[in-house]
């Protein structure tokens, strides 16, 4: 099967959760673009598609962590 994709999603994820369902699993990730518009999109994973994306992440070496500076509105209320 040859991919053509109708959109074209690029940006880098910033945040992103990835949790199972009864259909296999589910990624929500969070990208920004150039122009700093945040986006969101989803993919639904197969059962096997979940298994082959969960063996091939243990395959992924370790990138150093980078440092961010902090929220400078964490822990206040409003």
């Amino acid at each position: 099967m040859k991919p053509v994709p109708h959109d074209e999603i690029t940006g880098t994820v910033t945040r992103f959760n990835l949790e199972p369902d009864s259909a296999g699993a589910v990624l929500v990730a969070y990208a920004e673009d150039e122009n700093g518009q945040i986006g969101r999109a989803w993919l639904r994973f197969d059962p096997g598609a979940a298994r082959a994306l969960k063996t091939r992440a243990a395959r992924l070496p370790d990138a150093p962590a980078e440092e961010s500076a902090p929220d400078p509105g964490a822990g206040t209320h409003s």
